[in-house]
Order: C-alpha cells, then sequence, then structure tokens
C-alpha cells in the first residue's frame, strides 16, 4: 500500500472539511462526524482530519496512480475553497509507505 499525508494551514480548516465533504458526498462513499471523515474512493481511502487550524489527509491506495488521482482530486477542491486565500496542499510519504 501507498500512504501518503497531506495537510493545509488554514484558519478555516473545518470549513473546508464540512465542504469537501459536501462536494465528495455527490460522487463517493463518505462517512463524516464533526471534525473527521472517511472517504472511500474506488481505488483507495483517505481519513481527513480537522484540527486547530490544520486540515490533514490520511491517504492510502494501491498504486502511485491511484494516489496521484487522490491528491489531485483534494487539492482541486482545496483550491476551489480557497479561491480568495490560496493555501498550498503538503504531502509526504508515511512512515509505513510500500509496506508488505
Amino acid at each position: 500500500m501507498i500512504l501518503f499525508i497531506g495537510a493545509v494551514h488554514t484558519h478555516l480548516a473545518d470549513s473546508y472539511l464540512t465542504r469537501l465533504c459536501k462536494h465528495l458526498n455527490q460522487q463517493i462513499r463518505i462517512e463524516y462526524a464533526d471534525k473527521e471523515a472517511y472517504a472511500h474512493f474506488d481505488f483507495g481511502d483517505c481519513h481527513l482530519v480537522s484540527e486547530g487550524q490544520t486540515l490533514t489527509f490520511h491517504c492510502e491506495t494501491a498504486d502511485l496512480t491511484a494516489l496521484a488521482r487522490m491528491q489531485s482530486t483534494i487539492e482541486q477542491y482545496v483550491q476551489i475553497f480557497a479561491r480568495h486565500n490560496p493555501v498550498q496542499v503538503t504531502w509526504q510519504p508515511h512512515l509505513e509507505t510500500n509496506r508488505s
């Protein structure tokens, strides 16, 4: 499995989480509760957590192509939400990336 963690630092983390869940829920299955959610894509899963001024994405996919697709989807929505105050999603591999 490929595991990556993404983060957005913004005072609107809670709002972005809510909006992202509403938009994604039209396309995929979302489990949403107050400050966290699970997004179940056809090609992997993502655990989203809003904590303070940070929205974190814990993404797990079977391969790099699926990871790139998931990252792109998340980044596109974040950029739409942040069009007036641009933010960047920063990604880093999880320590267990490529585990057997």
